[in-house]
């Protein structure tokens, strides 16, 4: 008798987007570049502030709405908000520093920690994108960024970089955590912002 297997994570792999994302900008809104050539060292900060996620108002209005969710499903509301916020320090900022410096190599270093660091990386995610990946069908999770490069004092004009549409790559689930998806979202966000400051900054 021949058993015939079926890989399941190809056929969800297959399933093409219910939702078509714009392609990806990352553009210079303000600041001149070569200001910053010769800086290496970066005190990076990651701002959640004004956050909207999906088609939610405010990130609050979707937390309020997740933990609802969890309670209709006999899970605990406020275990969820803790993943939720706790992602960012423990799963998203190390992802991002992680792939940041693999594609910086040692052109450009970022530190969480305050030192003797005298220019600041600001990163400030704007939007999230769920998105999904079920039930053979999917759309993409993405994220909203705006990147700010700054001297300590503020005496000199900040550069800063706009990057939209950052998508991550997809997770080989067809039933994968809404936090691994963002999780390579981030990363992806690491990826290209190196690559685009070796570009036209250095």
């Amino acid at each position: 008798m021949f058993v015939l297997l079926i890989p399941i994570v190809g056929i969800s792999q297959s399933v093409k987007s219910v939702i078509k994302v714009p392609k990806q900008e990352i553009e210079i809104l303000n600041g001149n570049p070569k200001h910053f050539r010769k800086v290496n060292n970066y005190l990076i900060q990651f701002d959640y502030s004004d956050l909207k996620i999906g088609g939610y108002e405010t990130e609050a209005a979707y937390v309020e709405y997740m933990k609802e969710d969890a309670e209709l499903r006999g899970r605990s509301s406020d275990e969820w908000e803790e993943k939720w916020y706790s992602n960012r320090s423990f799963v998203f900022e190390p992802k991002f520093l992680e792939i940041f410096h693999k594609y910086a190599r040692t052109k450009i270093k970022l530190d969480t920690e305050a030192k003797e660091q005298n220019f600041i990386l600001k990163f400030h995610t704007q939007f999230v994108e769920i998105g999904f990946n079920h039930n053979f069908q999917k759309s993409p999770t993405y994220i909203n960024a705006l990147v700010t490069f700054s001297d300590k004092n503020h005496t000199d004009e900040p550069l800063v970089i706009s990057m939209k549409y950052v998508v991550g790559k997809e997770v080989m689930s067809s039933y994968s955590s809404d936090f691994r998806r963002i999780e390579e979202a981030y990363a992806k966000c690491g990826k290209e912002l190196a690559k685009y400051m070796r570009k036209v900054i250095y």
